[in-house]
């Protein structure tokens, strides 16, 4: 049975989200459930009584929102899902979803924070409405005089295909480049396995749970400056495992292992995030592997499969600021700097600085 197709649009009040949402839904030919529609629907029920209201309205219209998305789906039927959720809102309901369908993300994001916010107080302003169905507390300090402050933003970054689209004036990938991707993602079959001279790139196997375990998903050091959480037993590496199995299964994401063994050392891939624009999905090697060169050996075969490979004309590289053998690998391999975001690590709050690189593909001249 094929999997049903679930459009995720997503970003922070103000990017165009629901503009985009109801724009891919007429031309795409799909329901689409707005998480603000639905708190709505609710308010309005709730106006017949006060008594009716409950403790936590958001988080009424929230669940109700992701139990609707779970009987679509369940049923066989694709949709778009539109909300403004943060990423440890969207970790904790989309994962269970990932077995169930096969879940695109749309990221919308103009270039620069302040238009988004600029067009959500502009909305507000003129819909006095809002204010009876959404609160909207920054809106109403806005109108009161007071200066705004808009709260930190971080986006989702599951690891499902994900395509950023920049809503400051024309959609950019266009429509007709971001339609294509989403119903029809790349094959990848094709790429099982990459060899390098020390490293094979492969899928999952039956075998790799312990090796995983040993060498990477129980090291607390490690850890520190990836994304990812550490694992304490065999049975929540197992669990994760199997979410590594469907993700590999439809993406560029592979275990790196020993030429020579076979044994699993660490893991590494790309996405496409655009046009021709891929980005790395995180490379990390086992603490006892690292320092003998293998990191750049990673890095050149990522760099080969996005640009000889895939035809892709930029690579995009990002680390943890403190992380200076990351940034060094990167720009070892040519990377050059393009700005920094101040971000939060799901799973323990942890604030950072993030440092994103791009690097260019060369094109001949002939």
């Amino acid at each position: 049975m094929r999997l049903p197709l679930l459009i995720i649009v997503t970003g922070e009040p103000g990017s165009g989200k629901s503009t985009l949402a109801q724009i891919l839904s007429k031309q795409i030919c799909l329901p689409l459930v707005s998480r603000d529609r639905i708190k709505e629907g609710l308010v309005h029920t709730w106006q017949q009584s006060e008594e009716s209201w409950p403790d936590n309205p958001n988080l009424e219209a929230t669940e109700l929102f992701f139990d609707t998305i779970h009987q679509m789906i369940t049923s066989g039927c694709s949709l778009i899902a539109e909300a403004a959720f943060q990423h440890f809102l969207w970790e904790k309901y989309l994962t269970p979803f990932m077995e169930w369908a096969k879940i695109r993300i749309c990221l919308c994001a103009p270039r620069d924070r302040e238009t988004a916010h600029e067009r959500f107080l502009e909305r507000g302003m003129k819909d006095e409405s809002r204010i009876l169905f959404h609160g909207d507390s920054l809106v109403q300090m806005a109108k009161k005089g007071e200066t705004p402050v808009f709260p930190n933003y971080e986006p989702p970054h599951l690891p499902v295909p994900t395509f950023r689209i920049d809503t400051t004036d024309e959609y950019r990938p266009s429509l007709e480049e971001l339609i294509p991707q989403l119903m029809d993602p790349e094959d990848v079959a094709a790429f099982q396995t990459i060899e390098t001279p020390h490293l094979v790139f492969r899928k999952a196997q039956d075998n790799d749970l312990d090796p995983l375990y040993k060498n990477i998903w129980s090291d607390q050091e490690l850890a520190r400056t990836m994304l990812w959480k550490p694992l304490t037993t065999l049975e929540e590496a197992s669990r994760r495992m199997e979410m590594i199995k469907a993700f590999q299964s439809s993406s560029y994401s592979f275990f790196v292992c020993l030429k020579e063994t076979n044994e699993p050392i660490g893991f590494a891939g790309i996405k496409r995030i655009g046009d021709g624009i891929y980005e790395e999905t995180g490379i990390c090697l086992a603490r006892r592997f690292q320092g003998k060169g293998l990191g750049k050996e990673v890095l050149d075969a990522l760099i080969d499969l996005a640009f000889n490979q895939l035809n892709g004309r930029k690579l995009i590289y990002a680390a943890f600021q403190n992380n200076k053998a990351s940034i060094s690998l990167c720009r070892s391999c040519g990377f050059s700097y393009s700005h920094s975001i101040k971000e939060v690590r799901s799973w323990d709050g942890y604030e950072y600085i993030s440092d994103y690189f791009e690097l260019e593909r060369k094109i001949k001249k002939t």
